[in-house]
């Protein structure tokens, strides 16, 4: 399965200049994110200690990647990366050496 790395961001331009209305938001994205973790969406979650920016690992396909994003756009940017472990590179690495040995 396919692992994502996504890399979010605060969109600053939309976020609610009152602090409390920020807060609110906040909360109620950090309340989807909980819900998320449980149910296994993200196999690892995180956020910068200044708030602007995170990161999650995920397995979900780019159709279920696209519908999880949705909910928290348009506050947030996402970047989204496929990624492989250190085993499916030490693979794919030595099938590249055997190639060049032909």
């Amino acid at each position: 399965m396919t692992k994502h790395l996504v890399l979010w961001q605060v969109n600053g331009n939309l976020w609610p200049k009152s602090a409390e209305e920020g807060l609110k938001l906040q909360l109620g994205m950090l309340q989807m994110v909980k819900e998320d973790i449980a149910k296994g969406v993200h196999k690892d979650w995180g956020m910068s200690v200044n708030g602007a920016m995170g990161y999650t690992i995920t397995e979900l396909s780019e159709k279920e990647i696209f519908a999880n994003i949705m909910r928290f756009q348009p506050y947030i940017q996402f970047e989204i990366h496929p990624i492989i472990s250190a085993d499916e590179l030490g693979n794919i690495l030595q099938a590249a050496m055997e190639t060049l040995k032909k």
